[in-house]
């Protein structure tokens, strides 16, 4: 595995050699239903913060509320970033996770149900033994 480390950032590539196929399950926590998995540590949990707030809004706000705030702040507090877009994908709770060993932060491979292969890292509470 490389490391690259830059102001607050944890850049990953892994090959996550010498982990096997059923190390680990992703696992949701709080409203985010599953493990997201990002290049880098801080990007995942900056981006989960961000789905779970929206998340919660889009449960405790009404449509109302959530405009006025938009008018406030000059964005909805409800829309959820989408992952894609920063290089990331939500692995459904339940999915098995290769865990690369040796890291301080989780290094996770795996498939989705879709076949698509993922690797990256993701938060030490989204990922159960």
């Amino acid at each position: 595995m490389k490391i690259a480390i830059g102001v607050g950032l944890l850049a990953v590539a892994c090959s996550c050699n010498g982990a096997t196929a059923a190390d680990a399950v992703a696992k949701g926590m709080d409203l985010v239903d599953g493990a997201i998995v990002c290049r880098s540590y801080d990007l995942t949990a900056w981006l989960y913060g961000q789905v779970n707030v929206a998340r919660h809004a889009q449960r405790t706000l009404s449509p109302e509320q959530r405009r006025q705030r938009e008018l406030i702040t000059g964005y909805d507090v409800g829309q959820e970033p989408r992952l894609e877009e920063w290089g990331c994908v939500l692995v459904p709770a339940g999915t098995p996770l290769a865990v690369e060993p040796g890291n301080s932060v989780p290094v996770v491979s795996g498939l989705l149900a879709n076949g698509r292969k993922f690797e990256g890292v993701t938060l030490p509470t989204m990922v159960t033994h």
